[in-house]
């Protein structure tokens, strides 16, 4: 290969690696993964300086400091904090999932790195200028406000998976791409400045993530080449100049443009309870239905509650009261206005019980009205008592609401056991037969009626 040849063959491969390595890190999750607030140089407190090799914690609150100072170290918020006076030269804030950090100040700052998981408010202007700076807005429930101006300079860049919202103005200029979106993402600015061509990547699995402008914008440059960002503008707003971006013009929100997803859902026992709590992103409206439905196998759902949807409202709950498994499974489903069905994903929520249980049930499933057995097994050995003669056995049946739908006592002979219950009249679906004897805790069983 001649000189001029492989000069030109390792600029391009360089070339190549460069644009590779800026796609992967600007679009990534942060290299600092989730943890508690401890260790390090401990707890922050009113007026201490952060500086490099520093990492500080603050995990109380509501509390209110005076002033803070970071300069090149580390501070971790897990709990709820509020700085009226902040100075920031360099460094990492890392705000946890339930944390609160609320800082004031104008803030010119170069190599910050900002990972938010929980909720930031920023009480001023931020100019990301100098040594390249990075803002995660990382997880699909994280909120970012500014309530002034920001300004991203330079290879400075923001990574948005949850809502960041810019009261005044955002201006994207010096080099590379600026914003990185994600799956239903919303960035809401009031007056917006390109300077930088397809300053707004996408990075999602298909879902569009929305750009929404309430003010003036100036497009010196094309927003983006993807598609899948869908730009809500005012009316002030230029009609071109947003690259392949979907446009919306005179438009209000976000939620009136993207596609409704249900996020972030939990199941989680508490006490007596699996406690379900779950996050909307998009076009939910007043009055919407939310259906909770739960599995015992995963696969076959029964509506366990409904919950209302407000238009105010992103975040929900819902409590189910009956424990009738080891392994319970819980999705969500809504009918947009369209017709069309949105599920969550399927939660899993460990109960507790055991695997193995001390009766068996027959026919199941069984049609209404017929007649159900239950095999009760002496579990008495190794123990100093079992299954008596004239001991009771008390049996219960419960829809899938948690409400009692009949009962019935039955008298013990010793040893094992085979019960027959003649069901009332029910409706198909799925019901939890719950059995109290002599030997063990409350068991629960799935039953289905045909």
């Amino acid at each position: 290969m001649n000189p001029q040849a492989r000069t030109t063959l390792t600029v391009l491969v360089t070339t190549l690696l460069s644009l590779s390595v800026y796609s992967q890190t600007t679009c990534s999750s942060p290299t600092i993964a989730p943890a508690a607030c401890s260790g390090g140089n401990g707890a922050a407190t009113n007026g201490v300086n952060i500086n490099g090799g520093n990492t500080y914690w603050f995990s109380a609150g509501p509390s209110t400091f005076s002033s803070l100072n970071l300069s090149g170290g580390t501070l971790r918020i897990c709990g709820n904090l509020t700085v009226t006076s902040m100075n920031i030269n360099s460094g990492t804030i890392i705000i946890e999932q339930g944390g609160i950090f609320s800082i004031s100040g104008s803030f010119n700052v170069g190599n910050l790195t900002i990972i938010n998981r929980g909720t930031l408010n920023i009480n001023g202007s931020l100019t990301l200028q100098g040594t390249a700076s990075t803002i995660y807005n990382d997880l699909s429930t994280s909120y970012l406000s500014i309530t002034g101006n920001l300004v991203v300079n330079n290879a400075s860049g923001i990574i948005n998976r949850g809502i960041f919202a810019i009261n005044g103005s955002l201006t994207l200029q010096g080099s590379g791409n600026n914003l990185c979106l994600q799956d239903n993402a919303i960035f809401n600015v009031g007056t917006f400045t390109n300077d930088v061509t397809n300053s707004i990547t996408y990075a999602g699995n298909g879902a569009s993530a929305c750009f929404s402008v309430s003010g003036s914008a100036t497009l010196n440059n094309a927003l983006t080449a993807s598609n899948k960002i869908s730009v809500c503008k005012s009316s002030s707003a230029p009609s071109t100049g947003w690259g392949a971006a979907i446009v919306t013009n005179g438009c209000t929100s976000c939620a009136t443009i993207l596609a409704l997803t249900i996020n972030d859902l939990t199941a989680a026992r508490r006490g007596d309870n699996i406690m379900l709590q779950w996050t909307t992103r998009g076009a939910i409206h007043e009055g919407d239905i939310f259906y909770v439905e739960r599995s015992m196998d995963g696969s076959n759902f029964e509506v366990l509650a409904s919950v209302t949807a407000r238009d105010d409202q992103s975040i929900y709950t819902a409590t189910d009261n009956t424990l009738a498994a080891p392994k319970q499974y819980y999705r969500i489903r809504t009918v947009t206005s369209a017709g069309n069905k949105v599920y969550s994903i399927i939660a899993l929520a460990n109960t507790g019980l055991t695997e193995e249980q001390p009766f068996s049930v027959y026919p199941n499933p069984i049609n209404p009205n017929g007649k159900l057995y239950i095999r009760l097994t002496d579990v008495s050995a190794g123990r100093t008592t079992g299954i008596t003669t004239g001991a009771m056995a008390h049996l219960s049946l419960l829809d899938a609401t948690g409400r009692t739908v009949g009962m019935q006592d039955n008298a013990l002979s010793q040893g094992d056991n085979v019960l027959s219950w003649r069901l009332p009249n029910l409706h198909p679906g799925v019901y939890f037969l719950r059995v109290v004897y002599p030997g063990g805790n409350p068991r629960y069983s799935p039953v289905t009626i045909l």
